[in-house]
């Protein structure tokens, strides 16, 4: 993923007749394998440690949402633990990036709700904070670092500038946010 320069990438799973948006997120320390459950749009994050290690064990809540959204049923024989989860989708993570393909903020979106203007899910343009004497809000930060990655988080908070977002498809500009150049900056 490095090497592609693509630090955020996305696969399909099918976990117990369940299909999942499974997100892999190496801009973030630790890295983060996030799970988008495509019926019901439930959301769940892993840290992932160096050496590709997955935090175990997981939170009470996050065990119950694996249990409750992939319809794990109880066995007599046999008490399901974190571990039959990772190692089952351990062996359905592709090893190689040319069976993925790249995240765009809107297939994130699809699952984060908790975002400013959570229907505009087109990334459409910078607005300069800094040239009105105004501050990027948090909430805009947010909504940054989670649909584009921590690069252009960081560039946000570094530059004053606010991301600006639009439900209009043939608006969108994610591939080019890197090639805008800071004098380029516009305002909606």
């Amino acid at each position: 993923m490095r090497a592609k320069q693509e630090p955020r990438q996305q696969f399909q799973i099918v976990y117990n007749g369940v299909i999942a948006d499974t997100f892999f997120f190496i801009d973030q320390t630790p890295f983060v394998l996030a799970f988008g459950i495509i019926m019901t749009g439930a959301y769940f994050e892993l840290q992932v440690q160096p050496g590709f290690n997955v935090t175990i064990p997981f939170s009470k809540k996050i065990y119950n949402m694996i249990i409750r959204e992939f319809h794990i049923k109880y066995d007599p024989n046999h008490k399901y633990s974190p571990f039959d989860f990772l190692k089952a989708i351990n062996k359905k993570i592709p090893q190689h990036i040319t069976s993925t393909r790249p995240v765009e903020p809107r297939h994130i979106a699809k699952y984060r709700r908790d975002i400013e203007e959570s229907n505009k899910v087109y990334f459409c343009g910078f607005a300069n904070q800094k040239k009105y004497g105004r501050h990027v809000s948090q909430k805009n930060l947010h909504k940054t670092r989670t649909l584009m990655g921590e690069e252009a988080y960081r560039r946000c908070l570094h530059e004053g500038i606010s991301t600006k977002w639009t439900d209009m498809e043939g608006a969108d500009r994610y591939k080019h946010w890197k090639d805008i150049n800071p004098k380029d900056y516009f305002d909606f």
